[in-house]
């Protein structure tokens, strides 16, 4: 394995990752996922539906990629201070900009709480 990275593929939560500079790449998770990063870019793919709930924060320089399953129920909030948001998932989103930092929130069907930052890096939200 790569230094540099981390991945991991069809793991049962809870689950807390920190590190200060890795790229992280998980796949097929299930239960609770809790991701800290200093700078490293971040792909997540949970496991089908219900989703469960996430919490991943870049708190330096670092990409998210956050790849959800058709029909999945969430309560997303995801933000970045110095570059933008993108939902490509569709559905109704509420797109916020102060300064430089862009949020975008968007509830479908009442699920669990969606959560990602970064401080510097693109967040974007897509369907599976």
């Amino acid at each position: 394995m790569d230094l540099a990275s981390l991945s991991g593929v069809n793991m049962v939560g809870p689950i807390t990752i920190t590190t200060k500079s890795k790229d992280v790449k998980l796949e097929e998770f299930t239960q609770s996922l809790k991701v800290e990063l200093e700078r490293g870019d971040l792909e997540l793919r949970p496991h089908g539906v219900p989703l469960a709930k996430i919490d991943a924060r870049c708190r330096n320089v670092g990409n998210m990629d956050l790849v959800l399953p058709a029909g999945a129920s969430f309560d997303l909030v995801a933000s970045t201070e110095k570059s933008e948001v993108r939902n490509d998932y569709g559905g109704s989103v509420k797109m916020d900009t102060e300064g430089r930092t862009q949020t975008m929130r968007s509830s479908v069907g009442g699920g669990p709480s969606v959560q990602v930052s970064t401080a510097r890096g693109t967040v974007t939200e897509r369907k599976e």
